[in-house]
């Protein structure tokens, strides 16, 4: 298995000081001392406490989409494979099960990080969106998976796991057609 990277280290350790802490308590001492580095060698990777959110909601994304490629690259060719491979992306994807929303909406107070947010959201939909169907369906379905992904996020057990299976399956055939 490969050593992993300083950077990626050091991003890991953020992750971990906000699922303990919560955003607002992030500092680049505490990083450091997570990452078991010292506070140069931090500095010599990220110039900042902003740019180490950035990076670590860059990574995020990277991995979110090679996720999304992957299972798409498994799904036979259809008009409604990139929808359907997002939507399982979103069912699987466990990357922030270990931290909860409430400790990252402190990122939504810098507005640099919030537009950074939404022109991804914007991406998302707009990269489905041109492939064709009805955009208002999709949307509509883009937003019935964020919600059921919100719920895990905020641990929020509305559904039981059988009715919420079954919702899940019947988001997956609409993407067919049903």
């Amino acid at each position: 298995m490969p050593r992993k990277s300083s950077r990626d280290a050091i991003l890991d350790a953020v992750e971990k000081v906000i699922a303990t802490h919560g955003i607002t308590q992030v500092t680049l001492e505490l990083v450091a001392k997570e990452a078991e580095i010292s506070k140069g060698g931090l500095l010599y990777h990220f110039a900042n406490k902003r740019e180490l959110m950035f990076r670590m909601l860059e990574r995020h994304v990277e991995r979110f989409d090679a996720l999304t490629q992957a299972i798409k690259d498994s799904l036979p060719p259809s008009p409604g494979r990139d929808l359907k491979a997002y939507m399982l992306a979103r069912l699987r994807d466990t990357s922030r099960k270990n931290i909860s929303v409430t400790k990252l909406v402190g990122l939504l107070d810098d507005p640099d990080l919030k537009n950074f947010v939404t022109e991804i959201k914007k991406r998302e939909f707009q990269k489905i969106a041109v492939k064709g169907g009805d955009p208002d369906r999709i949307a509509l379905l883009l937003l019935a998976m964020e919600g059921l992904w919100m719920m895990d996020m905020f641990q929020i057990p509305a559904f039981t796991r059988k009715f919420r299976d079954r919702l899940e399956k019947r988001l997956l055939r609409m993407v067919d057609g049903e």
